[in-house]
């Protein structure tokens, strides 16, 4: 029988970002967890088995648009362009580090096979149900040049990538959001997001929780 170690990692980062109109979302990604768990022929352990988390980038936005590092100002006003339905994204870059048995085994002829998840909590809720926010003509994962898009709409884009050969000491997710500055927001992500809704103690705030699981055969 052939076992598979599957390694969960949930990291967690609490992050201010930029406050404009109906204001902003703080994300959370959770900390690894350490208890081993079996679940059939699946066996989840510590993170650093193969990889550990390194860092995490996320996005800003405001009632419009995503904050862009690189948008520029071209009418001379000393602030970055943001015109109605240009072209607008918003980036999660993760960053692991590889250990020496993830090298080991990326160069042995089955490679090293990730799987990879991004989820989000406390979003505001379309019909009764989470809104499917992650389609193919918004969201793209890169891992180097290779890219992945969601198969379907989906509230739980998953998709896998096999590390091989030569892999180097670390490598990064960079999960990209497009969509246009306005409207195209608005409908996209903006009308989502959730920051401290409610009140008192039931404050919630919309979190996004990456995971990445090595799956390896024996």
């Amino acid at each position: 029988m052939k076992m598979f170690k599957r390694i969960p990692t949930l990291m967690a980062v609490l992050m201010p970002v930029f406050l404009f109109s109906i204001g902003f979302s703080s994300w959370t990604i959770f900390s690894p967890l350490n208890p081993v768990s079996t679940e059939g022929s699946f066996e989840a352990y510590d993170v650093s088995e193969y990889f550990s988390w390194a860092s995490t980038d996320m996005f800003e936005y405001t009632s419009l648009y995503f904050v862009e590092d690189d948008r520029v100002d071209t009418d001379g006003d000393g602030k970055a362009d943001y015109d109605l339905n240009s072209v607008n994204v918003g980036k999660i870059v993760v960053t692991y580090n590889f250990t020496s048995l993830a090298k080991t085994q990326a160069a042995t002829e089955d490679g090293l096979t990730v799987k990879f998840t991004l989820s989000c909590n406390n979003l505001k809720q379309s019909n009764n149900a989470n809104p499917k926010l992650f389609t193919a003509s918004n969201t793209i994962a890169t891992i180097g040049s290779e890219s992945y898009p969601p198969e379907t709409a989906t509230d739980v884009f998953e998709f896998t990538h096999t590390f091989s050969g030569d892999i180097g000491n670390s490598f990064t997710v960079t999960y990209t959001f497009s969509t246009t500055v306005g409207q195209g927001f608005r409908n996209d992500f903006g009308q989502y997001f959730l920051n401290d809704y409610g009140s008192g103690e039931n404050k919630v705030t919309t979190e996004f929780v990456t995971s990445a699981e090595a799956e390896v055969s024996k």
